[in-house]
């Protein structure tokens, strides 16, 4: 999935890209290690959750990825949102 985000005052406009990396098994999930200085946690989260914990641009790119995976398909947004 690729989403173009718009510049805005103090930053450049960018292109985010969220890749799908397939499923982990139970003893790949035991070896992830966070950097400590860059994050505190993680957590699997469903849909609805992700939408709790994100915010709004965030979510619609989970939302995004999880469409283009289900269709096996890339997705392009703009700012978040489907580009037809």
């Amino acid at each position: 999935m690729a989403d173009w985000v718009p510049p805005r005052p103090g930053r450049t406009e960018g292109l985010m890209m969220v890749f799908d990396g397939g499923s982990l098994t139970p003893e790949q999930t035991a070896q992830i290690q966070l950097p400590a200085e860059e994050l505190r946690s993680w957590a699997w989260c469903t849909e609805q959750e992700a939408g709790q914990r994100l915010s709004e641009l965030l979510a619609r790119r989970i939302v995004a990825a999880l469409r283009a995976r289900a269709e096996n398909t890339a997705v392009y947004l703009e700012n978040g949102f489907f580009v037809a």
